[in-house]
């Protein structure tokens, strides 16, 4: 993408890093197409201010997302759904994967020469309100992280679980998720991405956001003669009925490793396999599509 953003003229795509959006307003906007939106930048290490106009603004800012309780929808609060994934990376023979009434425990091999483990483990904790995604564990929080997790663990298939855990270094990533229905835009701005629908990890996260940029991209290219209110209609009326099946299926997924019963976790571990071929064939077929082909809703 960076590489492709390169390549445009620079009039066209101009990246700034470093600058931090401190304020929003959409200014003399009644509804006959003729608004635009104010945007306040900081940036540099003078902490220089600056005001862009535009006619539409995305907010591609994730589940924090600024856009997203300064202007779209303040009532929609994002939730911690309990879960918190702690990432490392230990010395490992072979991949395994624990999942049952305790959480889940993954480790696999990450790069081809099988040198390298990636370990990840997925288990209720409480909100920790000045989390910050990808901080690392440290000092006694460390220690107790560690303990948390081989108590959790340490009686199931892995063995030799706890000197591997102990030799890691782990990361914390809270896990976030706002609810299914929820305004994506107002106005003149509009939200993409988690911004607009985050959800529990599912390994499509990526691709989705991606996914609502070229569909947004189609519909503007095909429908701003008509007007930035129809813009905004059409894109959601193509895109929430795919945002709401996968949020659907997302969440089956999601509590299907939370169940508290030991017969549950017996019958998953058998149906894994089939269960992951499965998926992976929906997730290709899925991304197959091209979403440059969709037809515009009529006004």
């Amino acid at each position: 993408m960076a590489d492709a953003v390169a390549e445009m003229p620079k009039d066209l795509v101009n990246l700034r890093y470093g600058a931090r959006v401190t304020d929003i307003q959409q200014v003399d906007d009644q509804g006959d197409d003729e608004g635009t939106v104010r945007v306040d930048v900081q940036s540099g290490s003078d902490k220089s201010q600056e005001s862009i106009g535009c006619d539409i603004l995305l907010g591609c800012d994730g589940i924090h997302s600024f856009f997203r309780i300064k202007v779209v929808d303040r009532e929609r609060k994002k939730t911690h759904i309990g879960v918190t994934t702690s990432g490392g990376k230990p010395i490992l023979r072979d991949s395994t994967m624990i999942q049952g009434q305790h959480g889940s425990f993954l480790m696999t091999y990450f790069e081809p020469s099988r040198e390298e483990v990636y370990a990840l483990a997925i288990m209720p904790m409480a909100e920790n309100q000045d989390a910050r995604e990808g901080w690392k564990a440290l000092g006694e929080y460390k220690a107790t992280l560690k303990r948390n997790i081989v108590a959790r663990f340490e009686e199931g298939s892995i063995k030799g679980l706890e000197p591997i855990i102990n030799e890691s270094d782990w990361y914390f990533y809270p896990v976030y998720m706002l609810p299914p229905e929820g305004r994506w835009s107002k106005g003149r701005v509009l939200l993409l991405g988690d911004a607009a629908h985050a959800m529990p990890p599912q390994g499509e996260s990526t691709g989705i956001a991606i996914e609502d940029g070229v569909l947004f991209a189609h519909v503007l290219s095909e429908g701003i003669s008509t007007g930035v209110p129809y813009v905004m209609e059409a894109y959601e009326a193509l895109r929430r009925h795919d945002i709401k099946k996968l949020h659907a299926e997302t969440m089956v997924r999601w509590n299907a490793g939370s169940s508290s019963s030991w017969l549950w976790s017996i019958v998953m571990e058998f149906i894994t396999w089939a269960y992951l071929l499965l998926s992976n064939y929906r997730q290709k077929d899925y991304f197959k599509r091209d979403v440059r082909s969709f037809k515009l809703p009529s006004q």
